[in-house]
């Protein structure tokens, strides 16, 4: 495998880390209104959260489907699974930024790793992540909001899943979790006490407003719906991920490595 250059960290990397924190506030008081709003267009009284049942958590008044995972920088592996194929993102060697990789046709992993990252020992491999800049909140990457998706599991409600091998089915296929639709994202993390948790999210359709997603949380016996939109990228493709100006057509004539950089996968446009 290639070599890629490990920098310090600086204090740009510092003040991101920092932004990220704040960010992580700022979604969590967004989906506290958004929740606010729902219920008063629907001109009901704000009825209580859920009760909190095993392996489940609350904070800020809202209840999760497991603890939240404060930091992004805790998680260490991703595994994404939809109908646009398998990829996922992994941290080697103790690296703190993680290493994008494909499944491909002959079902086997390749790691993402355009000849720049051999041929400049200083580039960096994050700015290889398509950046968001859509919600107002900054300038995130798609990975990030797709650790926010894994790091906030917020549910408003929980729908039992039936015992009866039929009436399952049909749940299955009312909430979005067979055929095509029939997704997952499992990742692993270290908690504040230095243990690996894992879990597997499986995502189902969106809701019945358009808003969020209906999911599953490793083999829990019921489907829990949910207002957080950042599922959005557990059901994205890989090139969503990847600046849209990496393309493979090789290295730039002057060896300048921008705009091309050659991805060994196929193009990005």
């Amino acid at each position: 495998m290639k070599h890629i250059a490990k920098p310090e960290l600086s204090k740009k990397q510092l003040a991101a880390i920092i932004l990220s924190a704040v960010f992580v506030v700022m979604l969590a008081v967004s989906i506290t209104l958004a929740l606010v709003l729902k219920n008063k267009e629907k001109a009901e009284e704000p009825k209580e959260p859920p009760e909190i049942l095993e392996g489940e958590a609350r904070q800020n008044g809202l209840t999760l489907a497991y603890p939240t995972v404060n930091e992004k920088s805790q998680i260490q592996n991703i595994a994404v699974k939809n109908e646009n194929g398998e990829f996922g993102f992994v941290k080697l060697d103790g690296d703190r930024y993680f290493t994008m990789y494909y499944i491909d046709a002959d079902g086997k992993q390749q790691i993402f790793m355009p000849d720049i990252c051999g041929v400049d020992s200083t580039f960096n491999y994050e700015s290889l992540l398509a950046v968001e800049t859509s919600d107002g909140f900054g300038r995130y990457t798609v990975l990030d909001y797709l650790c926010l998706a894994l790091q906030l599991p917020y549910f408003d409600e929980r729908i039992p899943i039936s015992e009866n091998a039929d009436e399952k089915t049909e749940q299955f296929k009312e909430y979005g979790f067979l055929g095509e639709k029939a997704r997952s994202v499992y990742f692993d993390y270290v908690d504040e006490m230095g243990n690996k948790k894992t879990h597997t999210v499986r995502i189902g359709g969106k809701g019945i407003a358009g808003t969020g997603y209906y999911f599953i949380v490793d083999d829990r016996p019921y489907i829990y719906t949910s207002i957080n939109n950042y599922y959005d990228y557990a059901v994205s493709a890989f090139s969503k991920f990847i600046k849209a100006s990496l393309v493979a057509e090789g290295l730039s004539s002057d060896k300048g490595f921008g705009p091309l950089l050659t991805t060994g996968y196929y193009q990005w446009i």
